[in-house]
């Protein structure tokens, strides 16, 4: 627990919730302590790395969405549609477009994107600092929705970053007002005891 604590970041139990975890979950504390060390080495680092996941999911869903009903209509058109397709495009699980974030040291640049025929990529400095990351990223993301819309023949180049840096900073006042008002209903007011007495009985412990 002591490495834990090291890091700010990593998640802490305080201890008398935890005498309380092990005695009604039953495990002991070698178990709780590896679980909870494999949740801060492995998940975490990876949690903090998907910035702006939700958002990024979001948009990849909409060109995603898109592109399938054209290729619904080229199979109609070809007479090739096929039962166990339909079902696999109804569940979401047919993706024909997905967004990758790339940290790479860039002298030059903070961040950039490429888009591809399947895919879009965004590089982003890793040295610089979260919060600027995630302004940074949504800025790319802002290029990319607007390269694949409809619109992208009217803006000249000005007018494109101006609607890049314009989606990114609605896209992080949203996530800001997210965090700061709509994360409520989902979370215990920091309450760790209402949050374990909650999945206690949830989950009939």
């Amino acid at each position: 627990m002591n490495e834990n604590k090291s890091n700010s970041n990593n998640l802490i139990i305080d201890e008398e919730l935890k005498k309380k975890i092990l005695k009604d979950f039953k495990v002991n504390e070698s178990f709780f302590d590896n679980l909870l060390d494999y949740f801060n080495k492995i998940i975490k680092p990876e949690i903090r790395n998907n910035y702006l996941s939700h958002l990024i999911s979001s948009v990849e869903d909409i060109i995603n969405g898109n592109r399938i009903k054209k290729f619904i209509s080229s199979l109609k058109e070809e007479n090739k549609e096929d039962a166990t397709l339909k079902r696999l495009i109804a569940s979401k699980n047919l993706r024909l477009f997905s967004i990758v974030l790339l940290p790479l040291e860039d002298d030059k640049k903070k961040a950039s994107s490429r888009l591809f025929e399947l895919h879009s990529m965004i590089n982003y400095d890793p040295r610089i600092e979260p919060k600027q990351k995630r302004i940074l990223i949504a800025h790319e993301l802002g290029h990319i929705v607007l390269k694949l819309s409809e619109y992208e023949k009217f803006y000249d180049i000005e007018d494109k970053e101006k609607f890049a840096s314009l989606f990114a900073l609605i896209s992080i006042l949203d996530k800001e007002h997210f965090y700061n008002e709509e994360v409520k209903q989902y979370t215990y007011n920091n309450n760790d005891y209402i949050l374990f007495n909650e999945v206690k009985s949830l989950l009939k412990i």
